[in-house]
């Protein structure tokens, strides 16, 4: 299973994970996105600083 984490925010975010290991790492914040709120804000969003975590060849 390979997890990815994207953030579409302005600034950063630190991920907590836990299980056989634990650990923390953080994702860049993306420097041109802007903070948008509302229903649609979803769709609004840009694209973003991304972690990917695990086989990159698995798709489970």
């Amino acid at each position: 299973m390979k997890l990815v984490i994207s953030n579409d925010a302005p600034d950063g975010v630190e991920i907590l994970y836990t299980g056989p290991v634990t650990g923390r790492t953080s994702v860049k914040g993306c420097g041109s996105c802007r903070t948008y709120s509302g229903p649609t804000a979803s769709l609004s969003a840009c694209s973003s600083p991304s972690l990917g975590v695990g086989p990159a060849d698995s798709d489970t």
